[in-house]
C-alpha cells in the first residue's frame, strides 16, 4: 500500500513562460471550469505527498501570485524568463529545500496532472532508493509530466539556460532515467493555444457533469 505520509520531495511548477501562442493575455491565468488554469496544475501538486510546491514566475508574477493565493506555494522569479525554459528549471531547482531528496518538475499548462500520479512516481522514486530520474509513459508510447529528479542531479539542472528544459539533459542521462505506464493519457494535456483551452474546458465540463 502506498504511503499517505509526506515525502522528502518537492515540487516545481513552471509558470514563467510568455504564452505566444495564445492570443488573449496569459494562458496560465485563463479561466477553466470556475479557476485559473494554472490552479488546476498547481493543485494537484498541493493535493499529493509532495513536501512543498515552488511556481517558477516570469512576466506578471503578481497576477500569478493572486491566482494562487488560496494554495500553500512559495514562488521563484526567473528574471531572465524570455531566454526560455532552462533559466526557469534552474531557479526553480535553486529554491528547493535542502533537505528535499528530488523535484519534481513539470509545466504550468498541464491541468490533467493528478495527484495520483504525482504520489505513484513519489512512491517509485522512494522505492529506487531516490536515485533515478522517473518519468510517466501513456498508454501510447508518449512520455508525459511530471519528471522526478533525484539530487545527484541538481547541479546540472541549476546550470541549464536558453530555451531547452531538461530534456535534453535527459537524453545525456538516459541510462539514469526509468519510465513508469500511466494508464490515463489526458495527463499529457497541455494548453498553448485558444483552441487548446476550449477544448479542454469542455471536457472539465462534462467530467464535473457525470461525477
Amino acid at each position: 500500500m502506498a504511503s499517505s505520509a509526506p515525502a522528502g520531495v518537492s515540487a516545481v511548477v513552471l509558470a514563467a513562460g510568455s504564452s505566444r501562442r495564445f492570443e488573449q493575455g496569459s494562458k496560465l491565468l485563463a479561466d477553466v471550469a470556475g479557476r485559473p488554469l494554472l490552479a488546476w496544475t498547481v493543485s494537484a501538486f498541493v493535493a499529493s505527498r509532495a513536501a512543498e510546491v515552488i511556481v517558477v514566475t516570469g512576466p506578471d508574477p503578481q497576477a500569478l501570485a493572486a491566482a494562487l493565493a488560496v494554495l500553500p506555494v512559495r514562488f521563484a522569479h526567473n528574471p531572465d524568463h524570455l531566454s526560455g525554459m532552462g533559466g526557469s528549471v534552474a531557479a526553480g531547482i535553486a529554491a528547493v529545500v535542502p533537505e528535499s531528496s528530488g523535484a519534481l518538475i513539470c509545466p504550468g499548462d498541464m491541468p490533467g496532472v493528478t495527484s495520483e500520479l504525482v504520489d505513484h512516481l513519489i512512491s517509485a522514486f522512494e522505492a529506487s532508493g531516490s536515485q533515478r530520474i522517473l518519468r510517466p509513459v501513456l498508454p501510447d508510447g508518449r512520455p508525459g509530466n511530471p519528471v522526478l529528479w533525484p539530487r545527484r542531479h541538481f547541479p546540472r539542472l541549476a546550470e541549464l539556460r536558453g530555451p531547452v528544459g531538461g530534456r535534453a539533459l535527459m537524453g545525456e542521462l538516459a541510462d539514469d532515467v526509468e519510465h513508469l505506464p500511466w494508464p490515463d493519457a489526458g495527463t499529457a494535456f497541455d494548453i498553448d493555444t485558444q483552441e487548446d483551452l476550449e477544448r479542454y474546458g469542455r471536457a472539465k465540463r462534462r467530467s464535473h457533469g457525470s461525477s
